[in-house]
Formats: structure tokens, C-alpha cells, sequence
């Protein structure tokens, strides 16, 4: 080994595990979740929600939430049952299925764990 080179040595010891930081976060968020005021909301941002809910949101495009979002989010969050009607397009199924991601990320769901969300939907024809 040549002497004018260098030698790097890494010191891990100082790094928090992964799982630290995602329990921290979990925490954090389940805290806040008693605080959601809808009329506040103007970003999805403005919600308590994972990190890699928010990017997944930004990703996708959706950075403001719409009047059924923004009422039923926080409700789902908070473990209420929801009952919402509005229009065709209005963003209904996004402002459950945060949620439940929501839910599934707190429970550290994996695939290994199984089937952790199984969604029955009546199509318009069941519905009259």
C-alpha cells in the first residue's frame, strides 16, 4: 500500500436507525392529528402526514386539496367513520384512501404482513 494514500474511515455510531426516525415521525404526526382544523387547510402540506405520503402526493401532482378532502382527511385521521357525498370527480376516493395509507404506514405494514387493506365498492348500478 502505497504511504501517500489516504485511509476513510466511516463512523456509523453517530447515525439514528431508520426505524428511529420513522417511529419518531409516527409519533409526532399521531399527536397532531387532534388539531386538524379543515378551515385552516390550504395545502396538503397543511395536514399531518407522513413524508412519504406528501411526496407521493407532489409526485402525482395533487398539492391542494378540494372541499371533500380537506373536510374528510382529518375526520378519517382522527378514527371517525365518514359519510361524504359531492360530485362525480371531486376527489372522494383520494379522501379516503390517504387515510387508510396513512393508517397502514403507523402499522408499519409491509407485504410480508399480508393484505392490509381490502376496499368493496358498490358500483351505480348496487346503488339504486
Amino acid at each position: 500500500m502505497p504511504t501517500n494514500q489516504k485511509i476513510k474511515i466511516k463512523n456509523y455510531s453517530a447515525r439514528i436507525p431508520q426505524w428511529k426516525k420513522i417511529d419518531k415521525e409516527i409519533q409526532q404526526l399521531t399527536q397532531l392529528y387532534n388539531q386538524i382544523d379543515p378551515g385552516s387547510i390550504q395545502t396538503f402540506n397543511d395536514f399531518p402526514l407522513s413524508q412519504k405520503t406528501l411526496d407521493g402526493l407532489a409526485k402525482s401532482g395533487f398539492t391542494n386539496p378540494t372541499d371533500i378532502q380537506r373536510e374528510a382527511i382529518g375526520v378519517a385521521l382522527q378514527g371517525h367513520d365518514i359519510l361524504g357525498a359531492a360530485m362525480t370527480g371531486s376527489g372522494k376516493t383520494l379522501a379516503f384512501l390517504i387515510p387508510v395509507l396513512e393508517c397502514l404506514y403507523r402499522a408499519r405494514w409491509t407485504i410480508n404482513d399480508g393484505l392490509g387493506i381490502l376496499i368493496i365498492s358498490p358500483t351505480r348500478e348496487l346503488a339504486y
